[in-house]
């Protein structure tokens, strides 16, 4: 996609980062789909994991985050924080909301470096993410049907 104009190509980032396509990718499992917004070098840097080097090693990362996610019955909504853009660099950083039907809620915050490349379109070339906060619903904590 080509975007000229830093409030346009912050707006574009910011788009890319929340926008349904992506929660919907992450909801079915389409982790190529995710995947291939990621430069073919890009570094992906995720809590309690080692360094996802290259759009493989970042697909087989999505591809288990996808697989776990259905697996627990997590729901993800992405929120969106300060985002930039300077040339062809461009970064958001917000916070995902991890819900699982369990009854617990994970919060991680992230941050996204992009890049404009020669053919003018954008890829993720650094994606770094931690945990900010865990949230568990009594009943998870407790055990279903268990009363405090």
């Amino acid at each position: 996609m080509v975007i000229d104009g830093a409030d346009r190509v912050a707006q574009f980032l910011i788009d890319a980062t929340r926008k349904r396509p992506w929660d919907t990718a992450f909801d079915r499992g389409e982790y190529e789909a995710m995947a291939a917004v990621y430069d073919d070098d890009a570094m992906l840097v995720a809590t309690d994991t080692s360094a996802f080097i290259g759009r493989p090693a970042i697909t087989q990362f999505w591809r288990n985050a996808c697989a776990g996610a259905k697996q627990r019955g997590i729901r993800r909504t992405v929120h969106t924080d300060p985002y930039d853009s300077c040339g062809d660099l461009g970064y958001v950083q917000g916070t995902v909301s991890l819900k699982s039907h369990v009854g617990g809620t994970t919060v991680v915050w992230f941050v996204t470096l992009w890049k404009r490349h020669a053919d003018r379109t954008w890829r993720i070339v650094a994606d770094t993410s931690t945990v900010a906060a865990r949230v568990f619903e009594a009943s998870a904590l407790l055990g279903r049907g268990h009363h405090a």
